[in-house]
């Protein structure tokens, strides 16, 4: 649409209004435009090359500008210069929320703004013709400089992302309204963050002047693999911010060297046919409950997620292993000195020690504790067995014993003192009697390589610093007697570090108001025991359980609701009774934690998302009595790498299989007709497939659209030869 049309200055893309005749002022630059009928001035010519700069065709636009330059010699070019160094620097002017305008970039060119020849033009001819135009076009390339100065900064300071949202916050009845896209955009934020690095306006430009919003959105844009645009309106994808974040975007797609691509997300029926023609070739997907999981499998496509806990995990293992070589090299230097300065006799007296194992100097007199410091920064201690009798290991009793690799404790031992086992940096694991009930503060302070522990149920408090540097450690077991854990216990550890609580939800809930423990995984260890002569599971009788982790249910129960276990993200094993006829729609749906699962023999229909999400979900067995593998049945079970699907099956519906990512093998019976559209979509591994039937017979199946788009080059081995994928066999 051309410029005046749509009432924007040619020099800095202000708006411009009529003030007499034929002629506008711009509101920002003030600069004054004569807008003639017909195609015979240079601003109706501005006017038309305009359309092409703004619909990003700057190698048009600069073509027509420099017809200008010779059809117009005689008179004023400088705005001719100066929209050739838009087009050269590949820059468009926005509007900001104060009126002012601002450059926004669609690339950065090595070209400095000062050193452009159409920059020096269009001064000069400013110089001459309108000196209100000269500052301003000196205040915009100033502006320009400082934007690409700064994204200089940005990139080398600031990593690359992963993901851009791209969404309208704010309705446009109502500002003071936020938009459905602005909810998506902040729940997928959240979801994606913990593996990606995911640019959010709200989150990623918080605490950024507004000055520098746009060298870290160009960043953004520039570095990002994939654009996630949520759609639930047109007019809020043509919006001003909008606009120019997915236009930039797909201009990015076109001209960069990395892969990247625009996922549109439709919200509220939005229809894909709605969509600007730019980016009506982009697949979409819907705000359903399947959306999490496609774009989970989209994505990964494209960006390999970052395990960001393990970042952090090993950034805080270096620093802590740094800040012990500077203690034990300041410990060195000391004990240096401390020679230096002795006597021989001294030297004698004072030298570190090996203590004899077999002596008790390091018991107290009745031989129950061990002494404070008794072995303090023994380095020839390896291993130790503390006697029976002993119930007291004392302060610093084994504290910098840095090559110790294994210690017994006697049952019996009631109390480790602060700082007994404090920088034990090679002790992996250790067994703590069920007799402990106080551990001290600084315990296992630096003991980077312990890995797990499991602490006795006598024990009441986690002081401060017990497990500070265990960067190695990833699971500790936590008893129900615990009822107080310090802020400080975990610092340094595994993140998140995962705790079993043998205790239920209510009484952690009481721990964690006297600490900070957000950094902590939780799981409970928690069995949930049907009584027995319970007939039904109702739909959604335990659905959301996070305390659960086993459920035991007995032979008088013959059917479980929809979604009766759905959200149990802590269920790692259940048993279903062969009494079970029915399992119902979404049954153990995102139970992430679940591994093994026994099915009922009597079972004839795995129902749609039964074990949907169930990603750690490795094995499972299919009874002869099933018929029918429902839509989604085993949807984004990541751990599933081999499967058998008995004889009696006959139908594998839409989206079975959808995402099963680690999927090498699978068997299908000769029984099987129908296989649904999406069915194996995503398998990305999948290279086996048994079929107990012949090649015409695998042929005669009714497969449906897409049933293994995104597999590999699988082969599928029949009674009587094989059938490999290509483009045309099925």
């Amino acid at each position: 649409m051309p410029i005046f049309t749509q009432k924007k200055c040619p020099t800095c893309g202000g708006k411009l209004e009529l003030i007499s005749g034929n002629k506008y002022e711009c509101r920002c630059c003030h600069n004054v435009y004569e807008m003639n009928e017909g195609n015979t001035s240079l601003y109706d010519s501005l006017q038309t090359a305009s359309t092409f700069r703004e619909s990003l065709n700057f190698k048009q636009a600069e073509m027509l500008y420099k017809n200008m330059l010779k059809k117009y010699a005689n008179e004023d070019l400088s705005d001719v210069y100066w929209n050739l160094l838009l087009c050269e620097q590949r820059v468009m002017f926005e509007t900001d929320q104060n009126g002012e305008q601002f450059p926004s970039f669609y690339d950065i060119v090595q070209t400095e703004i000062d050193e452009s020849e159409y920059y020096s033009k269009a001064i000069e001819y400013a110089q001459e013709y309108d000196t209100n135009k000269l500052m301003c076009f000196v205040d915009l390339a100033n502006k320009m400089q400082e934007a690409k100065n700064k994204y200089r900064t940005i990139k080398n300071t600031t990593k690359p992302y992963d993901i851009f949202i791209c969404f309208k916050k704010s309705s446009l009845a109502d500002p003071t309204k936020l938009t459905k896209d602005y909810q998506l955009a902040y729940d997928l934020y959240n979801h994606l963050s913990a593996s990606y690095k995911v640019f959010f306006s709200e989150r990623s430009l918080d605490n950024i002047v507004i000055r520098e919003y746009e060298p870290n959105i160009y960043h953004a844009l520039y570095t990002a693999k994939i654009m996630l645009v949520l759609c639930s309106d047109i007019d809020y994808l043509n919006s001003q911010w909008v606009r120019n974040e997915w236009s930039r975007f797909k201009m990015f797609t076109r001209t960069s060297a990395q892969a990247k691509s625009i996922i549109p997300i439709f919200i509220d029926g939005f229809a894909p046919e709605q969509l600007p023609d730019e980016l009506r070739s982009c697949q979409g997907y819907n705000n359903d409950i399947y959306l999490m999981q496609k774009l989970g499998s989209a994505i990964k496509t494209i960006v390999n997620p970052v395990d960001k806990q393990a970042e952090l995990a090993a950034k805080l293992k270096a620093e802590m292993e740094a800040k012990m070589q500077e203690q034990m090299a300041a410990q060195m230097e000391a004990l240096k000195k401390q020679f230096a300065n002795a006597s021989q006799q001294d030297r004698v007296n004072t030298a570190p020690q090996s203590i004899a194992i077999n002596s008790p100097t390091y018991l107290n007199t009745d031989k129950t504790k061990i002494e404070d410091k008794a072995f303090l920064d023994n380095k020839d201690l390896t291993s130790f067995d503390i006697p029976k009798g002993v119930t007291h290991i004392g302060i610093e009793a084994f504290q910098g014993c840095m090559n110790l690799r294994s210690i017994t404790i006697p049952n019996g031992t009631t109390i480790i003192d602060n700082h007994a086992f404090r920088n034990c940096m090679r002790l992996i694991k250790i067994d703590l009697p069920s007799s402990i009930a106080e551990i001290g503060e600084c315990a296992f302070y630096g003991c980077s390589g312990l890995r797990s522990i499991s602490l006795p149920k006598g024990i009441k408090a986690i002081k401060q610093g017990t497990f500070y540097g265990c960067t190695s450690l990833k699971t500790i077991t936590i008893p129900e007697t615990i009822t107080e854990i310090n802020n400080l216990a975990f610092d340094g550890c595994e993140n998140p570090l995962q705790i079993v609580f043998q205790g239920t939800k209510s009484q952690w809930d009481s721990i964690k108001k006297s600490c900070d423990l957000s950094n902590i995984r939780v799981q409970f260890a928690q069995n949930f025991i049907v009584p027995y002569g319970t007939t039904v599971i109702a739909s959604e009788q335990l659905k959301d359980r996070k305390d659960l982790t086993n459920a035991i249910i007995p032979d008088s129960v013959w059917s479980i609701g929809s979604q009766a276990f759905a959200f149990c993200s802590h269920l790692s094993n259940i048993v279903i009774p062969d009494s079970v006829t029915s399992l119902g729609n979404s049954a153990f749906f995102n139970c992430s934690e679940l591994k093994t699962v026994k099915l009922s023999s009597k079972l004839t229909v795995i129902w749609d998302n039964t074990f949907s999400y169930c990603g750690r979900l490795e094995k499972i067995n299919i009874p002869d009595s099933v018929t029918k593998i429902g839509g989604g049945a085993f949807s984004c079970c990541h751990g599933l790498t081999d499967i058998t699907l008995p004889q009696n099956v006959t139908s594998i519906e839409h989206d079975a299989f959808i995402g099963c990512d680690n999927l090498v093998r699978i068997t299908i019976p000769k029984s099987v007709t129908e296989i649904g559209s999406q069915a194996f979509k995503d398998c990305r591994k999948l290279t086996n497939i048994k079929y107990t039937g012949t090649m015409n017979q695998w042929k005669a199946i009714n497969k449906g659209g897409f049933w293994n788009s995104l597999t590999p080059k699988y082969t599928v081995y029949c009674t009587d030869g094989n059938i490999k994928k290509s483009l045309f066999s099925s």
